[in-house]
Order: C-alpha cells, then structure tokens, then sequence
C-alpha cells in the first residue's frame, strides 16, 4: 500500500481536530504536537481521501484512520467498523467481482478499521508468532498447545467466495492476543468483521515497540 505525506489546509486541520476530539480524546494531545498526515493509496474511494495520522511519540507510537470527503466531512474509521460502512454508502466503491480484488479490499478495511492500537503482525504460519526466547513452564505449555491445536491452520489470508461476496481469514497477533478473524466483504463493498480470541494472553512482545527480526517488522517490547 502506498503512503504519501500531505499538508492539508487550515479548515480541514480544523475538521480532522474535531474528529479526533469527538472521537479519540485521548490522541488529541497528539494531534496538538502534529503529527505526520499520510494519504493512503487506495482506488475504492472517489470523492474521499484515507488519512494516516502517525505520531511517533509518546511512546508507544499509535496510528489514527480517517477519511475526509472533498466536501469537507471526516468519518472516524480507526475501531469503527460500522463508520467505514458509512463510507461506503457516501462513495461506493466499484463491485467486488473478483477474488483478489476482494483480498485486497478486505485487507485495507480491516487495516483501517482495526481495534488494536498498538499494531498487528498477520500470520502466515505458527513460526511467525514472536515467541518470547526465554519461556517457563506456563508459557511453554501455551505454545504447545496453541501449535496443537490450531498450528497447521494457521495460513496467509485468501479471499473465497460465499453466499452474496467473499470471505477472508486472517490469522493475526494483537497486542498479545492470537485472533482468528473473518472478514466478510459484499460485492457491494459492505464490511463486516468477527474475531474469535483463541488465546487471549500469548508469551510474546505487546507492541508498544516494534523492531526488524529476521526481515520482518514484528513486535519486540
């Protein structure tokens, strides 16, 4: 996904400050010490932009989504699931006829609307869960029973179709959670996600730091 930073005039700095307030107070100390705004790259939406909001201090570093309208409009999309919905109705997307094209979509809804404000690290496989190095006996039995019980499903995220779209599962570590979730999206461009915590408190990193190991930015603190 491409990222380009912008700088956006007074009156939609105003607009995206209200949001945040109303929305995410406790960000707004944040967007006081402006932070950076990044345009997401992204051909769903005609007539509205996707922004990043990325402040990197504080730590933890956070993130914030929203879409502001060339009327001027900013709809909160970070943990708002049913607002990207309303994105959606305001700027239809083009149909969602294929499955790649439904991969992707998914995967930038789910991105953008995500709960998890400390970041996620989507799975592949169970050797892309960022095990501690050092484990007691508790959390060893916690991998081992994790890599037991749903090890082998463990796989990148491929769009199938279903009754009225497609579906996507997605296997993803957030903030220490491992989490099956399903996405559902409609031809229409309707969203939906569920998640299902299958182990809720993992022996790995939070993500309050983020780090490159081995090739791949995973959690490290």
């Amino acid at each position: 996904m491409s990222t380009q930073v912008v700088y956006l005039p007074d009156e939609d700095l105003a607009a995206l400050r209200a949001c945040v307030r109303d929305n995410y107070p406790s960000f707004l100390g944040r967007f006081d010490a402006r932070p950076e705004i990044r345009e997401l790259g992204q051909p769903y939406f005609g007539r509205h932009r996707v922004l990043e909001l990325a402040s990197a201090m504080p730590l933890p570093a956070r993130r914030l989504h929203l879409a502001l309208s060339e009327w001027g409009e900013v709809l909160p999309l970070s943990g708002r699931a049913a607002r990207f919905q309303a994105l959606c109705r305001a700027d239809p997307p083009p149909p969602i006829n294929a499955a790649g094209v439904a991969l992707d979509y998914a995967l930038f809804a789910d991105f953008v609307t995500t709960e998890g404000e400390l970041g996620e690290l989507t799975l592949h496989r169970f050797s892309d869960i960022p095990f501690h190095a050092e484990l007691d006996r508790t959390d060893r039995i916690i991998r081992e029973s994790v890599r037991d019980t749903v090890g082998e499903q463990i796989g990148s995220p491929v769009a199938t179709e279903s009754e009225g779209g497609w579906t996507v599962i997605k296997w993803v570590v957030s903030e220490g959670a491992l989490i099956r979730r399903e996405l559902t999206v409609g031809r229409d461009g309707a969203f939906r996600r569920a998640n299902d915590v299958l182990e809720p408190e993992l022996p790995v990193p939070l993500g309050r730091i983020w780090g490159v190991v081995d090739g791949r930015v995973v959690p490290v603190g």
